[in-house]
């Protein structure tokens, strides 16, 4: 553990190691399958590879605004949202990673309450390869959008359970102009089974400016 870097850099067997990331990286895992010598995720532990955090929102509050920090979501995490508090990202400038594949991607469920979000209120916030379902009649959004620039949805999947069960839009964006300028919405899919209520992929309530959706 070198925390002061190395001044002239480090080479290994000739190879330059490339520092990828500024900041600190928080780890979260609640699956029962552990990383080796490593111990049940918990918000009493430390967020380390080995004793991961036990939910996004703590690791979030554990970030420091605008220092690069990631939060890594292992493969087989499961959270349920069923306030609109479960999840805020209001740290700015962290990205929230899950890590997997398939079915192992992180998934979260949105079970009981359909006025139920996550909340983003934070500039340059980024959010990859998770699952997010839809397992509640009429829910009203998965991101509800406060003033937060430059969010990013990549790589990410929204599913409705059932056809009585689902998301009305997947992003919400605030009521102000240009409050959401620089929202990215990439490479994510979309299953929508729902027959109760549309479902949108962005509702967009005022002005945005260098709005990407894209694959």
């Amino acid at each position: 553990n070198y925390p002061n870097g190395f001044m002239n850099g480090i080479q290994i067997r000739g190879m330059p190691l490339q520092i990828l990331y500024p900041g600190e990286v928080f780890w979260v895992n609640n699956s029962t399958v552990l990383a080796k010598g490593a111990i049940a995720g918990s918000n009493a532990n430390n967020g380390t590879y080995r004793s991961p955090f036990a939910t996004v929102e703590y690791a979030m509050g554990r970030a420091l605004a605008n220092r690069g920090d990631i939060i890594a979501v292992m493969p087989g995490h499961a959270e349920t949202i069923d306030s609109a508090t479960d999840w805020l990202l209001d740290t700015a400038g962290v990205a929230v990673i899950g890590l997997g594949s398939g079915s192992k991607r992180p998934t979260i469920t949105f079970s009981t309450n359909a006025t139920a979000d996550i909340d983003v209120s934070a500039a340059n916030i980024s959010i990859q390869n998770f699952i997010f379902i839809a397992n509640v009649a009429s829910c009203a959004t998965c991101f509800e959008m406060v003033s937060a620039t430059d969010f990013t949805v990549e790589h990410c999947e929204f599913r409705d359970a059932a056809a009585t069960t689902g998301f009305i839009n997947i992003i919400d964006t605030d009521a102000v102009a240009n409050g959401n300028d620089g929202l990215y919405f990439c490479h994510n899919r979309i299953k929508s089974l729902d027959d109760v209520a549309a479902t949108s992929a962005i509702d967009i309530d005022e002005a945005i400016d260098r709005l990407t959706v894209n694959d």
